[in-house]
Order: C-alpha cells, then sequence, then structure tokens
C-alpha cells in the first residue's frame, strides 16, 4: 500500500477506534464532561502518527535530499485524506449511532458558560450556536476544517526535524519558543473571556512549553533522532 495511504488509514481507523469508545463508555452521554481526555489522547496519535508518515517518506528516497517542501506536502497530504475519512465517520457515528451527542455537549456547554457568569440573556443563543456546531453536518465540516488546518500546521512544525538535523537541545528550543508563544496568546485570549486575561496566558504558555519539550522530545528520542554530523573541515 502506498506510503501516504497506509497512514491516513491508521488516522481514519484510530478516529472510529476512539468515537465508538466515547459511544460505549458514555462519553458521548452523561459522562460528556470527560470527553477531553479521549480527544486529547486522539490529538497525540495524529501528532505522532503523521510525524511517522514523514519520516517513512523521507527514508523512501535515502539518497536524495528531503527538502521543507517535500515534508511539509508529505504531511499534509496524510492529514488531509484522514480529514476526509474521519470526516465521513464522524457524519455516520453522530447521524446514526449517537444521534443524542449534540444534546448533551450543549447542556455540558450551557454549565460551563453558566460558570463563567455569562448572562442568561446570551446562554441561550450561545449554547444553540454550539449545538448546531456537533450535528452530524456541519459537526463533519468543521472536523474536516480543523484536521486539514492541523495537518498543515503539522507539517510546518515536524519539517524542522525532517529536513535539518539540528541537535535535539536546539530543536527543542525552537519548538519551546514557538508553541509558548501561541500558548501566550491564544491561552491569554480564552481567559480574557474569563476576565482572567493573565492567568489564562501564564497557563498556555506553560502548558504548551510542556508539550514542546515532552512530546517532541519523547517523539523525537523514541524515533532514533539524531543530529546531521558537522561537515567535515576541508584538507589541505
Amino acid at each position: 500500500m502506498n506510503t501516504t495511504l497506509f497512514f491516513s488509514v491508521i488516522l481514519i481507523v484510530c478516529h472510529v477506534v476512539l468515537a465508538l469508545v466515547g459511544f460505549f463508555t458514555g462519553l458521548q452521554a452523561e459522562n460528556v464532561r470527560y470527553l477531553q481526555y479521549v480527544q486529547w489522547l486522539g490529538a497525540a496519535v495524529v501528532f505522532v502518527v503523521l510525524y511517522l508518515g514523514a519520516e517513512a517518506k523521507r527514508k523512501e528516497r535515502p539518497n536524495q535530499a528531503f527538502t521543507f517542501g517535500g515534508a511539509f506536502l508529505a504531511i499534509f497530504l496524510i492529514g488531509l485524506i484522514a480529514a476526509v475519512g474521519s470526516a465521513v465517520a464522524n457524519y455516520f457515528h453522530i447521524k446514526y449511532l449517537s444521534p443524542a451527542f449534540p444534546d448533551y455537549m450543549a447542556d455540558h456547554i450551557r454549565g460551563q458558560f453558566v460558570d463563567q457568569g455569562m448572562p442568561e440573556s446570551r446562554i441561550d443563543g450561545a449554547v444553540e450556536m454550539q449545538r448546531k456546531l456537533f450535528q452530524p453536518g456541519l459537526g463533519s465540516v468543521v472536523l474536516f476544517v480543523m484536521s486539514t488546518l492541523t495537518a498543515a500546521v503539522l507539517g510546518l512544525l515536524h519539517g524542522l526535524a525532517l529536513v535539518r538535523r539540528r541537535s535535539l537541545k536546539s530543536l527543542l528550543t525552537i519548538y519551546a519558543l514557538i508553541l509558548g508563544a501561541l500558548g501566550l496568546i491564544f491561552g491569554g485570549l480564552g481567559g480574557l473571556m474569563k476576565h482572567e486575561f493573565l492567568l489564562g496566558a501564564v497557563k498556555g504558555l506553560a502548558i504548551n512549553v510542556a508539550v514542546a519539550v515532552i512530546g517532541w522530545g519523547a517523539l523525537l528520542k523514541a524515533t532514533g533522532y539524531a543530529a546531521d554530523a558537522p561537515p567535515a573541515e576541508p584538507t589541505m
């Protein structure tokens, strides 16, 4: 089987399996507040599989330079095919197997809005908008778009490790700076909604730096990452 298709199928199968786990354990019903843990597991799977897929593509051409564009394209294509398959699977899963899921999510989100102190006059409209995002049709479109964007972002980030083989310490520092900055921005924006801008920014920074150092560190060490040898000094 083609390498790109092989790793795409792995992601689609993992999506289906995690969706079924969520359904049979009640995480798409009365236990929906714990669903985020399964979603984090799914994100970790995507993170690892996309890297492994691009690494496999790189090893297919050991005597050819693996460019940054090639690394990005390899990861993006795997993610794009997986996004299409996962979106289709999500549509049928929600429509026929777990049709009450949007209602459970809406109730859960309503509770979160209440805890955040959102005025009652705004809650109904906000909850209804969130309910639509989890309907089979629109929810599958959102899943496709988010999965494709994730593949694009990871294509850029994983490409740093797949093309120029820096020292592990240098590479993890780069990842920590990039993800830390993103965590600072988006964490702050999320905290602003709860009137906790500084706390949200600090939490976002800490979580993203930890993901960068621990996540990429573990992945690269497990896959035998090694920095390129320094160029040989010219001989006289």
